[in-house]
């Protein structure tokens, strides 16, 4: 199940992204 394994690597990426967002913005997260 390649695609599966592809599709949560991609998610946990969107994750990580989502979390420096506020950081390089300079918003401390909630």
């Amino acid at each position: 199940m390649q695609n599966r394994k592809q599709l949560k690597i991609e998610a946990l990426a969107n994750n990580l992204k989502i979390n420096q967002i506020p950081k390089l913005i300079g918003i401390p997260n909630a």
